[in-house]
């Protein structure tokens, strides 16, 4: 998720412990060339995965914000203590693997649909870890919608702000990004859509910026 310079969104208040960073290798790079002071937990399956994420860990210097884990959403006795962290961010499997093909290969496979770890498994997981307050934040894909929602609801988080992403103004949203709450009150704000193309095709200047390619 990103914020704009009209403030369409409001970027969530940093974290003042640890930032529990799971299976999003780039994106807490991300977060940490715009935070200098976070500090990251980066929790990963497979062990080529942490293995690269110790590499770009070293290659960019940050042996000291970040630590890499290998561990099993599904067993809290491998995670960190409950209630441990302000945020948790998340790019999960989109693909129910009981609805249709899995890819063939074992590291794609457990990328891209739920066959290790269930949406129901990823929410309970984030509730855990979080303090209460702390915030849940994911891209998940926007069919699934109610799917979601009736899982954090059920993990004692609240949806709180949502932001579809759309190709181009005319298309139909595919994704969607999230934040919800520990113990939050209902109520939810639906922002902007977050455009991926300009009207010629181009990338879009929030997406430049989102990537720091507005720095190149």
């Amino acid at each position: 998720m990103e914020d704009n310079k009209q403030k369409r969104y409001e970027k969530p208040k940093m974290p003042r412990s640890p930032l529990f960073w799971v299976l999003v290798a780039l994106l807490g790079l991300l977060l940490l060339a715009r935070e200098p002071d976070l500090q990251v937990t980066n929790v990963e399956l497979q062990a080529a995965a942490v293995a690269l994420a110790e590499q770009n860990t070293a290659l960019n210097g940050l042996p000291e914000r970040v630590s890499n884990l290998r561990a099993d959403l599904r067993e809290p006795g491998q995670l960190p203590k409950a209630g441990s962290f302000d945020l948790v961010v998340s790019n999960p499997p989109y693909f129910d693997a009981a609805r249709g093909a899995v890819a063939q290969t074992e590291s794609r496979g457990l990328a891209r649909s739920d066959e290790a770890c269930t949406l129901p498994q990823l929410c309970a997981a984030a509730g855990r870890l979080l303090r209460y307050g702390g915030s849940f934040c994911l891209v998940f894909r926007a069919e699934r919608m109610p799917e979601l929602f009736a899982c954090l609801k059920g993990c004692g988080m609240e949806p709180k702000r949502l932001r579809l992403v759309q190709n181009t103004a005319q298309a139909a949203p595919k994704l969607l990004l999230l934040e919800a709450k520990k113990g939050g009150r209902p109520g939810l704000a639906v922002l902007p859509p977050l455009l991926l193309r300009d009207p010629d095709g181009g990338e879009s200047a929030e997406l430049s910026r989102i990537y720091f390619r507005d720095k190149e």
